[in-house]
């Protein structure tokens, strides 16, 4: 008798059991390649992620519309956050002077309202018994200016 063979569905999927390891920067595509964002999110919906781990691009510098230059800001600025290293090579005599015109990166309000918690804590650190009174005030606030408006 013939030994009994697995049969796998056609409709299985082969996922690797390792996982694949997460470098900062990195968004892995739904086949398994990595992309690197461009730093400008819509551009990187055009390109199905981003720029493909390992491939080579070229922008055209065009100098009525200096477009090449954005890109190239938010691309290194998005390396600069993910502590990527950087090389830039230009002509120019300072190029360092290049670094002080990439964006810088934005917070997002959980951020922004971990930073105000942060510094609240460090400002009550002698009267930390008060920190209970600090909510009610505000909620207090919060009422009469509703009455004011």
């Amino acid at each position: 008798m013939a030994a009994m063979k697995s049969r796998s569905s056609s409709f299985s999927r082969n996922v690797a059991t390792v996982p694949t390891p997460q470098i900062p920067g990195l968004k892995c595509g739904p086949n398994g390649t990595m992309f690197v964002s461009s730093g400008i999110p819509d551009l990187d919906k055009i390109l199905g992620g981003g720029f493909p781990l390992g491939s080579l691009v070229m922008v055209m510098e065009d100098p009525e519309a200096p477009h090449h230059m954005l890109l190239l800001r938010n691309f290194m600025s998005q390396g600069l956050v993910h502590n990527q290293p950087l090389l830039y090579a230009s002509p120019s005599k300072e190029p360092r002077a290049f670094l002080g015109t990439l964006p810088s990166p934005i917070l997002s309000k959980e951020d922004k309202h971990r930073d105000n918690d942060i510094e609240q804590e460090k400002g009550l650190r002698i009267a930390w018994q008060y920190k209970k009174y600090f909510g009610e005030q505000q909620q207090n606030f919060g009422v009469h200016m509703g009455m004011l408006l």
